[in-house]
């Protein structure tokens, strides 16, 4: 199973399990940068925007990672790694160098997801400048400071 069909199946579930539970929206910020990325603790919000604490302990049975073992995982790591290959798929390397952060929010009735990510990295501009100097101009005043100028003792 590649991926997007990862994705797709641990979403539809945990999208059904969301609604059971009368979550209307999750919120997931995240940032990275060097070489690591984390997903912050979701926030799941009823349809009031009321934070809905009696989702801890719920698990997401079933669940196919990587290779062809399936494990079930609390919800929250469920979140992350939907989060995880979301950016994955679509900013890959988003924790890499200056990194970068962001926020999802899932709106589980539509099922849909948003994701604001804001890149970070490093500019460079670079100026390069010349002087070209006459030695002719001013050759007169230029031998006379030469000629006049104090030696080194010997």
């Amino acid at each position: 199973m590649n991926m997007d069909a990862r994705f797709e199946s641990l979403a539809c579930k945990v999208f059904r399990i969301l609604r059971v539970k009368g979550v209307h929206t999750v919120v997931m910020t995240y940032s990275g940068s060097g070489d690591s990325g984390w997903f912050d603790a979701p926030s799941y919000l009823n349809e009031k925007d009321e934070h809905l604490s009696h989702l801890v302990g719920v698990k997401v049975p079933n669940v196919l990672l990587y290779g062809e073992d399936r494990i079930t995982m609390d919800l929250d790591d469920a979140m992350d790694v939907l989060g995880s290959l979301w950016q994955s798929k679509h900013h890959g390397g988003w924790e890499n160098n200056d990194g970068g952060h962001g926020e999802m929010t899932f709106y589980v009735e539509e099922g849909r997801i948003e994701n604001e990510f804001n890149q970070a990295y490093t500019q460079y501009e670079t100026y390069n400048h010349e002087y070209q100097i006459d030695p002719l101009v001013n050759l007169s005043i230029q031998l006379e400071e030469v000629e006049n100028a104090p030696t080194a003792p010997r």
